[in-house]
């Protein structure tokens, strides 16, 4: 597609979904310096193959455009300037990695991002085993994070690349050194997986549906669990739709909107042993705290927010401690809607709804133009989205890199598919 085909472009591609994907991966082993190498280094490659390819940028999502137009603006009003410049500049760049995979057909993409994602899950478990058998416990990021001079026996656990707990029975972390983002790679992964093995893509699929089932049991994410049963809900609509008659299918809607009533009042009265039951205490592991805390910073100016920063840079006040739980500071607002409210106020929450609703129709009417056998591929944008939507309840990942990555590519490639087989029909 307009110069994207080529194996060193589809290899690009792959390299970009890696490195969005596994970014905290590259900073923990050569530093936040190194890291902006390596990333600068793929954008000017990005940028050649995205002009020789000639993208038509006014084919641009509007949504999108004015979304980074207003990330970009916030630097006018920002409480810390410098770093709003900086977090823009790297939406920015992030948007350009988009653009890149939307380059790719979208089978292309889907397979390439499948592959990526369970390379990520394999080498996650291939760490920790070797952690676990050769550190027999926690090992820390190889470069200090900024804000840390160094790593001793007294540093926070949650500071840990992995904490060595393979063989214990205790979560893992994986070489993103995180068990949430990586019980979400792995969510994204079994998505991918099953519908390409749906549609007859995948082979092999019985293990490459089982290892991010395994990623997902040793990580026992409670965040990707509610995900899961997202992406679940919206895979049993999908195919009700294809399958059932329009006024069946309405009935479904109907049943489906009283079972979500009926599991918020269960929620709102057993929400402590629910909370106990997952392993959570009743502030949801700080993030009430945090919440607060961040909601207090939107109300100084809820209209356009603080200036957008993205993941909040510890070198910037308020940033660096405006989030601290058990001695730990931490770098998000754990929701999108609040992280959005805070940086870049209800115009940029607009702006982001927007995005997402466009994008999500463009998904559907992409999938409803299927030809007989392709109905799982063409449903798997839609499932995706729906997980980065759910994850995005109690975390702020989806707002940066392989999350806005993938709603930028989906946003600018869906809706230009279905526009073409439109005119094709």
């Amino acid at each position: 597609m307009d110069g994207m085909t080529s194996r060193p472009a589809s290899l690009l591609a792959g390299w970009a979904i890696a490195l969005l994907a596994a970014g905290d991966a590259v900073r923990y082993a050569v530093g936040y310096a190194g890291w902006a190498v390596v990333c600068g280094l793929t954008l000017v490659a990005a940028v050649v193959v995205l002009v020789r390819a000639r993208p038509r940028l006014r084919a641009m999502p509007i949504a999108l455009a004015m979304l980074l137009a207003l990330m970009l603006l916030s630097a006018i009003w920002a409480v810390a300037p410098l770093a709003t410049l900086l977090g823009a500049a790297l939406q920015v760049a992030t948007a350009v990695a988009g653009l890149l995979l939307a380059r790719l057909e979208p089978e292309r993409l889907l397979t390439i991002l499948h592959r990526v994602l369970q390379g990520i899950l394999a080498l996650s478990i291939a760490f920790e085993l070797v952690v676990a058998l050769v550190v027999g416990g926690r090992v820390y990021p190889l470069v200090p994070m900024p804000g840390v001079t160094s790593y001793g026996p007294d540093s926070p656990a949650s500071y840990a690349w992995s904490r060595g707990l393979l063989l214990e029975g205790g979560r893992i972390q994986g070489i993103v050194g995180n068990a949430n983002l990586l019980a979400m790679l792995a969510l994204l992964a079994l998505v991918l997986a099953a519908c390409l093995a749906a549609s007859g893509r995948l082979r092999a699929w019985p293990a490459w549906i089982a290892l991010p089932l395994v990623v997902l049991a040793l990580t026992r994410s409670a965040t990707v669990l509610v995900a899961l049963a997202v992406v679940a809900v919206v895979a049993a609509l999908v195919v009700a739709w294809r399958r059932l008659s329009p006024r069946a299918f309405r009935w479904t809607l109907v049943g489906l909107g009283a079972a979500v009533v009926g599991g918020a009042i269960v929620v709102a009265v057993a929400r402590d042993a629910l909370l106990a039951l997952l392993g959570r205490d009743g502030d949801l592991t700080g993030r009430t705290d945090i919440w607060a805390a961040v909601v207090d910073q939107w109300l100084r100016n809820p209209v356009v927010g603080t200036g957008w920063v993205g993941y909040w840079p510890p070198f910037a006040e308020p940033y660096d401690d405006l989030a601290v739980h058990d001695g730990v500071v931490y770098l998000q607002a754990h929701s999108v809607v609040l992280d959005l409210l805070m940086q870049i106020g209800v115009v940029g929450l607009l702006a982001w709804i927007a995005l997402q609703a466009t994008t999500a129709i463009g998904a559907i009417r992409w999938m409803r133009a299927a030809p007989a056998g392709d109905g799982a591929l063409r449903a798997t944008p839609l499932l995706v989205l729906a997980a980065l939507v759910a994850q995005g309840l109690a975390e702020s990942r989806p707002l940066i890199e392989l999350g806005f990555a993938l709603l930028v590519a989906f946003a600018w490639l869906l809706p230009a598919r279905s526009r073409s087989q439109a005119v094709a029909a």
